[in-house]
Order: structure tokens, then C-alpha cells, then sequence
């Protein structure tokens, strides 16, 4: 987001004035005259010669390196509430207890958690400041100091 910022600067401001000049210019006139010369022709003849040269090859090969990311989880969990319900039980007097075993195949269920990757989006938001110049002509005061002579007595 750009900030508007205004600067007042003053400055002096120069008028160009247009003067005319007579110039005269003097021109050689050229005079073309043809001499032949004689220059050496060369022809060249290639031959392809196939040299062995021993050269280095390099093999980039990719390292794992340990990078650490902080990042921060949420984790939720349910909260219990208890919620006590009155519930009525008859009173029995006369009890005779008599023991049963029972099997009874469960299955137990091991719960674990896992991370799931959630895109998460930022938008960011970066402020420059935008400086506009306004040149403001402005007037000075020219001071002048003058001596008054005084006669005390």
C-alpha cells in the first residue's frame, strides 16, 4: 500500500534568453581521382584433423541435509462435561450372590494421531513511502542594518 508524502522543496529558477549569430562555415569541396593497386590474394585450404583431448567430467550427486521448520499445531481435543442424572434404584433386602464366568471376545482399537497438511493462506501487506515533490516559490526578506548615532548627555 503506497503512503502519500508530500516534501515542499524551493528552488531558482534560471530564464534562457535567445540570441542570433551569424556563422560561416568553410567546406573543402573533394575531388575523387582512381588509382588501381595491386593486392596479394590468399586463398586458404582447410584440412580436418580430429584430436583427442582428456577431459573432466563432474557428477553432481544430491545430499540430504536436515532442515529445521518451526510450525506451529493446533491440536483439538473434546472437553468432558459431567452431568449428574438421578436415577432411582429399588432396595432389595435379601441378596444371594452367585458367581458366573463369561467370555466375551472385544476388540480393542488403538487410536493414533496423524499430521494432516493444511494449506494455510497470508495475505502481507507492504507500505513504501511514495514522496511527491511541490516546488513552492517563496519570498525572502532582505534585511538591512543601519547605525543611528545617538548623543547622550
Amino acid at each position: 500500500v503506497e503512503v502519500p508524502h508530500v516534501i515542499y522543496e524551493e528552488r531558482i529558477i534560471e530564464v534562457p534568453q535567445v540570441e542570433r549569430r551569424e556563422l560561416i562555415r568553410h567546406v573543402p569541396v573533394s575531388r575523387v581521382q582512381v588509382v588501381d593497386k595491386k593486392v596479394p590474394r590468399h586463398m586458404l585450404q582447410v584440412t580436418e584433423k580430429t584430436v583427442e583431448v582428456p577431459t573432466v567430467i563432474t557428477e553432481e550427486v544430491p545430499q540430504e541435509t536436515l532442515e529445521v521448520v518451526v510450525v506451529e499445531t493446533i491440536t483439538e481435543v473434546p472437553k468432558i462435561q459431567m452431568l449428574p442424572v438421578p436415577v432411582e434404584v429399588p432396595k432389595v433386602v435379601n441378596l444371594q450372590i452367585q458367581e458366573r464366568l463369561e467370555e466375551v471376545h472385544t476388540t480393542l482399537i488403538e487410536e493414533r494421531v496423524v499430521e494432516v497438511p493444511e494449506p494455510q493462506v497470508v495475505e502481507a501487506f507492504t507500505q513504501v513511502v511514495r514522496p511527491v515533490v511541490e516546488y513552492v516559490d517563496k519570498e525572502v526578506p532582505y534585511v538591512v542594518t543601519e547605525a543611528v548615532e545617538r548623543l547622550q548627555e
